[in-house]
């Protein structure tokens, strides 16, 4: 305790020779070295640490209260949001593979989104079928 106090003192006259200080250049290094003791006391940094690990804690305290919270009124929180969004994101890829593959297999057959049609072109007259619409059969008496 006597040690804390002592500290405390000390600081009290490095702000009051801060204070008193002439000049601008005089004023920051005062302030350097204030800084300095700062930085590296220990029960400071200690203190400090503490307090940013309450924080911290109390932080995910309170999302993990609102995440309960937006669960029971059926509310999507941001993990949900992420999971749809993901999903979403592997439909998009899995629709342009499958796009790819499409136009990959047209291509050796040409354009074959006519075949299932029933206004299609009417299909071609085979060698036989020419042959006797050709030639006019005589009829034998």
């Amino acid at each position: 305790m006597l040690k804390w106090m002592n500290q405390l003192q000390l600081a009290k006259t490095d702000v009051k020779n801060l204070l008193s200080s002439k000049s601008t250049k005089e004023f920051e290094l005062k302030m350097e070295a204030i800084l300095e003791k700062l930085s590296t006391n220990p029960q400071l940094l200690n203190t400090l640490s503490i307090l940013l690990n309450t924080q911290s804690q109390l932080k995910s305290l309170v999302n993990f209260g609102f995440e309960k919270l937006w669960k029971n009124i059926q509310l999507p929180n941001k993990k949900d949001q992420e999971r749809t969004l993901y999903m979403l994101h592997e439909l998009q890829f899995k629709i342009h593979q499958m796009e790819k593959e499409v136009t990959r297999l047209k291509r050796p057959y040409g354009d074959v989104s006519g075949l299932n049609k029933k206004d299609s072109e009417p299909r071609p007259i085979s060698v036989l079928d020419k042959r006797k619409t050709d030639h006019v059969v005589s009829k034998m008496v």
